[in-house]
């Protein structure tokens, strides 16, 4: 703006000089029109300032790891004077990760229209990304005036992990086998309160599943294959502790295994539970999974949970003292050793345990205990890594 009054001052300069040495109807009414420009500029830039409005809208209501947020702004001028040059500057906050980018664009308006710009806003990381606005700033055409005008558009995008397919096999728990109400619908157990299927007879088969009603009729030897009970006491821990404060590709990957692993025991109708601590509120939280609609429920709660990078006070933790879980899935980003002090902590002699760690180290970390399931998670190879993984 500066650097335009500089030009137009010596333009009005000349003018005068122009006015001076040349008296007559033409040098008036060039020096006559130079100095009425800023009027006619103000009044003009004033009306399709009123008449001008701004919106925006997303158009997709959650995006993933490096696929793009999609902006549109509606941009509604009801003057008959254009806009060439609406600038407005959004900051874009991940709530998750509390980091914080400017991105700056750049509008214009026919007079008499109603349009919409696109912009795409691409995020490397998962989490909850806000995109801020408090003022659009209106510039005239020769960039003499700029208007303000407060808009505070404010809009909240989730950004999802990568999806990863992910076949999750659970370990037999003698303690808590036939304590459930729930039985697999796809896989056979040895729980005879349920029948599974009932099949011909094969060699191996034990003598004792032989169904003796349904044999007489059939003449056919018949086995009943008994239910695999499903238990509701799998425990995931989610640490969101990080040692690295600018490498978020660990978090990436963490939230990968989580969703994956969730989905994946949602699937076969294994309701479980989900830990981690709200730095926010300085609390522990839980919530149940039922089933795999509330994956993407849970996983918001994390977003606003915000990760962090000192200790946060264990003792606090109420997960395990008045509850057993019959599979207890810690999964981190710190190393084994970190973790396997955590699980000394609590009370889980119960349960089988496992560590789901995110790691480049594949090879120097491993756990000092024998019957610790170890997965460990490389980022950027997620599906390789949880394609066939047992808890």
């Amino acid at each position: 703006m500066i650097v335009s009054w500089l030009i137009y001052l010596v333009v009005v300069i000349c003018g005068g000089l122009f006015f001076v040495l040349y008296d007559n109807v033409l040098s008036v009414i060039v020096f006559a029109t130079l100095v009425m420009i800023p009027l006619l500029l103000f009044v003009v830039h004033t009306i399709s300032y009123f008449a001008t409005s701004i919106r925006l809208s997303v158009e997709n209501d959650e995006a993933t790891v490096n696929n793009p947020i999609k902006l549109a702004f509606h941009i509604k001028n009801r003057s008959p004077f254009a806009l060439t040059h609406i600038k407005m500057t959004a900051k874009v906050k991940n709530m998750f990760l509390n980091t914080q980018n400017d991105c700056t664009f750049t509008l214009n308006a026919p007079p008499f229209s109603d349009n919409k710009f696109y912009y795409n806003i691409n995020s490397d990381y998962v989490g909850n990304i806000e995109v801020l606005i408090k003022k659009a700033y209106f510039y005239d055409f020769l960039s003499f005036f700029r208007f303000s005008k407060k808009i505070n558009i404010s809009k909240n995008i989730p950004v999802m992990p990568e999806n990863v397919e992910s076949l999750i096999k659970m370990r037999n728990n003698d303690i808590f086998s036939g304590s459930s109400q729930l039985f697999s619908t796809g896989k056979a157990g040895d729980d005879p309160s349920e029948v599974f299927n009932i099949r011909e007879y094969k060699e191996g088969d034990k003598l004792n599943k032989i169904h003796w009603k349904l044999s007489s009729k059939t003449e056919k030897y018949m086995i009943k294959e008994f239910s695999l009970p499903l238990s509701d006491n799998v425990f995931l821990f989610l640490d969101l502790k990080q040692n690295a404060y600018d490498d978020f590709i660990y978090v990436n990957s963490l939230m990968c295994a989580f969703v994956s692993i969730s989905r994946s025991l949602s699937k076969q109708n294994i309701a479980h539970y989900a830990g981690w601590y709200n730095y926010i509120k300085e609390d522990y939280e839980i919530a149940k999974i039922n089933d795999i609609s509330q994956v993407d429920d849970v996983l918001s709660k994390i977003y606003s949970s915000g990760i962090f990078f000192i200790e946060e006070d264990i003792n606090k933790c109420e997960f395990f003292k008045n509850k057993s879980y019959s599979h207890t899935v810690f999964m981190s980003t710190v190393s084994v050793k970190e973790t396997e002090n955590k699980i000394n902590i609590f009370d889980i002699d119960y349960s089988k345990k496992s560590i789901v760690l995110v790691t480049d180290d594949t090879d120097g970390q491993l756990p000092s205990v024998e019957d610790v399931e170890f997965i460990p998670v490389v980022p950027e190879y997620e599906d390789k890594c949880l394609c066939d993984i047992t808890l």
